[in-house]
């Protein structure tokens, strides 16, 4: 039904947007704490999103999301932190869309995370 197939979207539109923050979040924290004294950052690798330690190629820890076929993630391909301050290799504006909605998150070149 359309409500259905709407109602599948919306939740994956949600869950990504929840995974793309979760990820940056956590790995901007794991920076600042400088975790394990290595480098923390987040990727799109194929059709995953990571978290990372050490590099998105070959990390020596990684958390993987699938993104969902019917949502797509533009205009971001990795970002690292600085330990202890927390920066981002570069601001980013990461663009989630979907069939019936989209949202950007922005990413400071302080540090900020927005949504």
């Amino acid at each position: 039904s359309p409500f259905l197939s709407n109602f599948v979207l919306r939740v994956n539109f949600q869950t990504t947007v929840d995974q793309v923050e979760g990820y940056l979040m956590k790995a901007q924290s794991y920076a600042m704490n400088n975790k394990n004294d290595e480098t923390w950052g987040v990727c799109v690798t194929g059709n995953n999103l990571r978290l990372f330690s050490d590099s998105c190629a070959s990390p020596s820890y990684a958390e993987n999301y699938v993104i969902p076929g019917s949502v797509g993630i533009g205009n971001f391909s990795q970002v690292t932190f600085s330990s202890l301050r927390g920066e981002p290799n570069a601001a980013q504006a990461i663009s989630i869309t979907s069939d019936i909605e989209s949202t950007s998150i922005s990413l400071t070149a302080g540090g900020g995370i927005t949504f």
